[in-house]
């Protein structure tokens, strides 16, 4: 869910019962290109990403991993940052 211009949240059921961490892989395109933008701890079920430019659509899988490797991705995830620029009303660029 994108909460503002630079931020999303993302949230997720834990179905894991012995993770020692969530890695949460970003990328730009829906099928390609994803790279580890966070790691959390055992347990977790939300990560907000921020730092994010306004008006893009990204793209998220998390991933549980635990001693012996991990479970694998989740289904692909996006969310769209809004553009939250202010509207100055009566104001002309002209």
């Amino acid at each position: 869910t994108a909460i503002t211009g630079d931020k999303i949240r993302l949230s997720w059921q834990d179905n894991s019962n012995n993770e020692t961490q969530f890695q949460i892989y970003r990328s730009l395109a829906p099928n390609a290109n994803y790279r580890v933008v966070a790691t959390v701890p055992a347990d977790s079920a939300t990560y907000t990403d921020s730092g994010l430019f306004v008006n893009v659509t990204y793209y998220y899988k998390v991933e549980a991993v635990g001693i012996g490797g991990s479970t694998g991705h989740s289904e692909v995830a996006s969310a769209t940052t809004p553009n939250n620029l202010p509207t100055l009303a009566g104001i002309s660029p002209f």
